[in-house]
């Protein structure tokens, strides 16, 4: 019985071009969950200041400096009202916090169910709610929504750098 040789090379061929081919995918789609198209850990400052301009800038309590941007017109894409960027001494993007609508968070959760893992998830019918996601790279990312009348959605895209420096300092205060 005579083989197909040349048959088994190209569904290997072809395999390898369609594992690639997904892995680029799935690499484009975890990238543009990032607000304003940045990615934590990434991004410059160069790159933050030719996306958004800054309202204010102050040291950030925890860890680098803290850039917030409260024009509704840069803050209309991602339907938010304020938004803060925390970048680090050598200019890399470490966090991105920001402040919505409370009425978003489903489908906020929703979106971010689609593309990342829920380590940690408390969404009681009445009260707070607080969901923590994981991304391949172990960047976080938070939402989180208290009762009260005032309140607002919170969402909180850091690195794993960026949490551990606002837990340790958190700690501290605690002490």
């Amino acid at each position: 019985m005579k083989k197909y040789v040349f048959f088994d090379s190209t569904k290997r061929v072809l395999g390898k071009v369609i594992f690639l081919l997904c892995a680029l995918f799935v690499c484009q789609v975890q990238a543009s969950m990032a607000p304003f198209g940045l990615e934590v850990g990434k991004t410059t400052m160069d790159d933050l200041k030719k996306k958004v301009t800054f309202t204010e800038i102050a040291k950030n309590p925890y860890y680098g400096w803290n850039h917030w941007v409260k024009d509704p017109q840069q803050l209309k894409d991602v339907k938010a009202v304020e938004a803060l960027f925390v970048v680090d001494e050598d200019g890399i993007l470490q966090a991105i916090a920001l402040w919505k609508d409370k009425t978003l968070f489903d489908q906020e959760l929703g979106s971010f169910s689609k593309e990342y893992q829920a380590v940690k998830r408390q969404t009681p019918a009445v009260g707070d709610k607080y969901v923590e996601f994981r991304d391949s790279h172990s960047n976080i990312v938070i939402l989180e929504v208290t009762y009260k009348i005032d309140s607002q959605l919170f969402e909180l895209h850091q690195t794993p750098l960026f949490h551990k420096k606002y837990k340790e300092k958190e700690n501290q205060t605690k002490s």
